[in-house]
């Protein structure tokens, strides 16, 4: 998207005020990762590169979104429909297929890596702990979670609702929204899942900005100096608020590290020459030693293994 650099500076300061982003940004988390390659992705199908080019290049990051988490799938699908609503149907084939055979090869390296083992953890942990209830309940506890803890990430969908609403019309057939909307239904299902948190809210914060960006570069009725002036004072106010948000992250998460992992603690493992699995990598670096993550839904495939005999 050719926008005005003021426009772009504007959007990333307020991306960036965003919880979920900042906590992205401070933390030892992977949920930015997979929202940048499915835009990675799109741009490639976007850009004035030969056809053949932008299909594979573009399958190849939605291959790597998806294998940086198994959720991310809301970019290809993006890129499809909009291949078919406008007409070039050959080309959503093919970029489908390419992406089918990139997640095939993922599929194979887990399957000969872990000696067939991830065909048992996904039948135990896939669903994540949902059920119907829980699904019927998603809506409810994303709203919940993000007025009560991203107050910037609803601003920012509240923002793109009205924008959008206001050119639904000549939006049916944009990339981006179609991006936004997937994005916005595929986090509220994500919702489903027992223990799902706010780092969640990545993709659709990302989504809304891209399409309120969208919006606007596509939009002719501006006014010149009105629109500078809100972009400046966006800016400004962006600035402020990130320094001090950041900066209270930044100390809270101190002060938690330090009541969460005493130092006597840290010292013991630090002393003893063993193996230390954690859930939580940053135990094992602060004993200066390698992370061995043991991920929690682990135990959700140790239990299935045991109701079914396997494991005793």
């Amino acid at each position: 998207m050719k926008i005005k650099p003021i426009v772009t500076i504007a959007l990333s300061t307020s991306l960036i005020s965003e919880f979920s982003i900042q906590l992205g940004l401070t933390a030892i988390r992977a949920d930015i990762l997979p929202v940048a390659l499915n835009i990675i992705g799109m741009a490639f199908i976007l850009s004035n590169h030969g056809t053949k080019y932008k299909i594979i290049f573009a399958s190849v990051f939605f291959t790597l979104a998806f294998s940086a988490k198994i959720t991310a799938v809301h970019g290809i699908l993006s890129v499809f429909i909009w291949l078919i609503l406008t007409k070039r149907t050959k080309e959503a084939l093919w970029i489908l297929l390419l992406t089918f055979i990139g997640y095939i090869l993922f599929f194979s390296v887990l399957y000969f890596g872990t000696s067939g083992r991830i065909i048992s953890i996904f039948s135990a942990c896939s669903s994540g702990g949902a059920d119907l209830f829980s699904v019927l309940k998603a809506p409810i506890l994303f709203i919940k979670l993000i007025i009560m803890h991203d107050l910037i990430c609803l601003l920012l969908l509240i923002w793109a609702f009205i924008i959008a609403y206001k050119h639904i019309n000549s939006l049916m057939n944009n990339l981006i929204f179609i991006f936004w909307f997937l994005s916005f239904i595929t986090t509220i299902a994500i919702f489903g899942s027992p223990g799902t948190d706010y780092n969640h809210l990545v993709d659709v914060s990302t989504a809304s900005i891209l399409l309120i960006g969208s919006i606007i570069y596509h939009s002719k009725s501006q006014s010149k100096k009105l629109f500078i002036y809100f972009c400046s004072i966006l800016i400004v106010s962006s600035i402020i608020y990130n320094v001090i948000s950041l900066r209270s992250l930044l100390t809270d998460e101190n002060n938690h590290v330090n009541k969460r992992y005493p130092k006597e603690i840290v010292n013991i493992f630090k002393s003893d020459d063993v193996l230390v699995l954690s859930e939580d990598p940053m135990l094992p670096i602060m004993a200066n030693k390698k992370p061995y993550i043991l991920d929690s839904f682990m135990l959700r495939f140790l239990k299935a293994l045991i109701r079914k005999n396997i494991l005793l």
